[in-house]
């Protein structure tokens, strides 16, 4: 942020500038012991973690199932876009780590069913996809024209 808009935000009383802040939680375990986790964003940041920790109504649903345990990491953003962001890539990064069922956040929030059928981007891609990409390859490799 500019120095000039600090001045302008202090001369109308605001102590300081929103600060947005990506966060990521540990959650309890299910009945095979695995944690679940969370990935979220606030700008109100003491307020929502506090709604977290005490299982309040204003928690994400998947947070009220399987309750708050740790504070895992976060960070400081700038802007509600950067935030937004760094959430999406966070929950990304996540759930290629400990699997689509296991995490929430973005714009995936539902906790209603943790067997529900994962988007076809996230699934690696089919051998026959991978097979027709190598023959069509400008290598000098054989191909199937050239036995």
């Amino acid at each position: 942020m500019q120095e000039h808009q600090l001045e302008a935000q202090r001369a109308a009383g605001l102590r300081e500038p929103k600060m947005h802040v990506c966060y990521v939680l540990l959650l309890g375990a299910d009945e095979q012991g695995v944690h679940k986790y969370y990935v979220g964003s606030t700008c109100n940041w003491m307020n929502r973690l506090h709604n977290h920790i005490m299982e309040n109504a204003n928690s994400a649903k998947w947070v009220q199932r399987w309750k708050y345990e740790e504070l895992i990491e976060t960070r400081h953003c700038h802007d509600r876009l950067s935030a937004l962001t760094t959430e999406v890539g966070l929950t990304v990064q996540y759930k290629a780590r400990y699997g689509w069922d296991n995490v929430r956040g973005a714009q995936d929030v539902n906790s209603n069913s943790s067997r529900r059928a994962q988007p076809r981007y996230w699934e690696p891609p089919d051998e026959g996809l991978a097979a027709a990409r190598r023959d069509r390859s400008r290598s000098p490799a054989r191909s199937s024209g050239d036995q």
